[in-house]
């Protein structure tokens, strides 16, 4: 019987390797002979005759279970295909320093109210107010509460003038609206801050005015936070840019942030930034440089043909002004400036410290000082290096929905406040758009309209509560159409630093505190999506 069987099988072999026609063979042989013909691994194992049933069942199973596999792994990877089409990668070529746009640098005192504006204000609140007692004066005006225990104040006790009361509840605002973190735990011995015997007869009068006759902020508020804040004269002392020597009023422009009043580098001037607001300080000459270029997030990275910049001066006769590019690496072709902290003039302040803040960010963006500066120290010499994360998008993904790429080109989203989209104004915009839905105002910092009323002290709970809500549940849920555009540069920023000499006078300078401050590209890393 074994003889016979192996006789049978031998047979059955002889016709595998010589091949039967298929006119001669049954559907089970032609399975069979497949089986023994075909290259995937496992199933000429199922086909041959002299294979056990037990052996032919696994190698079976086995490869089922591979083609599963395979199936799930091919669907799996459709399926993110399907959803995300666009995939970011690292590009390995270095990106000439000279392609990117220096970053747009913006600088803030931490003292928001200057001591020598406060008492300014007090005095002037004195002067234009009618029946006031005299009780308790300072012989110096001063109004630092907590300073001098036995110190005389002068105390209005019927507060008159509509125009010095609001200078006065303005002022106090300012100082209020920023809580430092000692601020959170009751811990501030409220040093630096209008005593309560003072304003609370301003607070009286603004209640009893008739309805309908309220005070108008808007542009009150940002002219008194530009008026008690450090002026850009008088923070900025000198100024070296690309190895020469400048004016600084030729560099910094003036600008409201989040954090206070701030200067800024190399930013599009607030005038064409936005669309509603009329900024008078913004140089015409500058307005018309920044206006020509006709800037957006594709054409802010050259190409390595400078065809941007050669197209320009066919038309214009010159290379571009903005925005300002630095041409190599290091610290000697970026910008270096002399800082005057005037520590002995802080009143209230946004930090528990003395300094500065400081934010690099592209030039189209509206600076968010408040969550992403970087701390400057006094009396150092501070070294900061800018690294930017460049993404450029392959002009293939541009036949693409925008729900697939999830990314704006330049033009394709516009914003009402904004006149440059970038995924940062947008969540300004909208952030605005929320506060003022939930508030019935706005912020002073942030975008609006001209009926658009600016947050009182009033309101200041209900923006606090809407902000930390919207920034713990994330802006994704309430600001969906804000996706980042194809195009985009992110600045990383490190900053070390070295303390001044104090054995020789280093600058002419007599008065304050100064810090000398370099900020330099060093390296650029680029990305690709595509």
């Amino acid at each position: 019987m074994w003889i016979h069987l192996s006789s049978k099988w031998q047979q059955e072999d002889q016709k595998c390797r010589e091949g039967v026609p298929l006119k001669d063979m049954d559907w089970s042989g032609m399975v069979s002979q497949f089986y023994m013909d075909s290259s995937l691994h496992g199933l000429q194992y199922v086909g041959q005759p002299r294979r056990h049933f037990v052996e032919r069942i696994f190698w079976l199973l086995s490869f089922g279970t591979a083609v599963t596999c395979a199936t799930l792994l091919i669907l799996e990877i459709w399926e993110k295909y399907r959803v995300t089409p666009i995939i970011t990668v690292f590009q390995p070529e270095a990106t000439p320093i000279n392609l990117l746009p220096f970053p747009a640098i913006t600088i803030c005192n931490m003292n928001d109210v200057k001591k020598s504006k406060a008492v300014e204000y007090q005095r002037y609140n004195q002067q234009h107010n009618s029946n006031a007692m005299a009780m308790n004066m300072l012989p110096s005006g001063g109004i630092l509460h907590g300073r001098k225990e036995n110190a005389e104040m002068r105390i209005i006790k019927n507060s008159t003038d509509p125009h010095a009361n609001q200078d006065l509840y303005m002022l106090h605002h300012i100082c209020e609206a920023s809580p430092t973190f000692t601020d959170f735990f009751n811990l501030s011995q409220k040093y630096d801050s209008i005593p309560e015997n003072v304003i609370e007869p301003v607070r009286k009068f603004r209640r009893n005015l008739p309805p309908g006759t309220g005070w108008k902020y808007g542009r009150g508020v940002s002219q008194v936070v530009r008026d008690v804040a450090q002026k850009c004269k008088e923070m900025i002392l000198l100024c070296l840019w690309g190895g020469k020597v400048h004016q600084c009023s030729s560099l910094f422009s003036d600008i409201e942030t989040n954090f206070g009043h701030c200067c800024v580098f190399n930013m599009v001037p607030i005038n064409l930034l936005m669309n509603l607001p009329n900024d008078i300080r913004d140089d015409k000459v500058r307005i018309t440089d920044w206006d020509s270029l006709n800037l957006d997030t594709d054409n802010m990275i050259l190409d390595n043909e400078f065809t941007f910049e050669t197209e320009y001066k066919q038309i214009y006769g010159n290379l571009p002004k903005f925005p300002r590019r630095q041409r190599r690496p290091g610290k000697k072709t970026g910008l270096s400036i002399l800082l005057d902290a005037e520590m002995d003039d802080y009143f209230c302040a946004s930090t528990d410290s003395v300094g500065f803040m400081a934010l690099a960010h592209l030039p189209l963006h509206l600076p968010d000082v408040e969550n992403k500066g970087v701390p400057i120290k006094p009396g150092t010499e501070t070294y900061l290096k800018v690294e930017p994360d460049v993404i450029t998008a392959g002009p293939q993904i541009k036949e693409f929905s925008i729900e697939k790429r999830k990314c704006y080109f330049g033009q394709e989203y516009s914003l009402k406040y904004f006149k440059y989209y970038t995924k940062s104004n947008c969540e300004n915009e909208c952030v605005a758009n929320v506060t003022n839905l939930n508030c019935s105002c706005v912020r002073f910092y942030m975008p609006r309209s001209e009926n658009h009323h600016i947050c009182g002290l009033s309101k200041r709970n209900c923006t606090e509560s809407l902000l930390n809500r919207l920034f713990e549940d994330g802006l994704e849920a309430e600001c969906p159409m804000c996706l980042p555009t194809c195009n985009d540069i992110e600045f990383k920023v490190s900053s070390t630093y070295a303390p001044l000499r104090q054995d020789i006078p280093l600058w002419e300078f007599k008065n304050g505190t100064q810090a000398s401050w370099y900020i330099f590209i060093s390296t650029c890393t680029k990305f690709s999506q595509g």
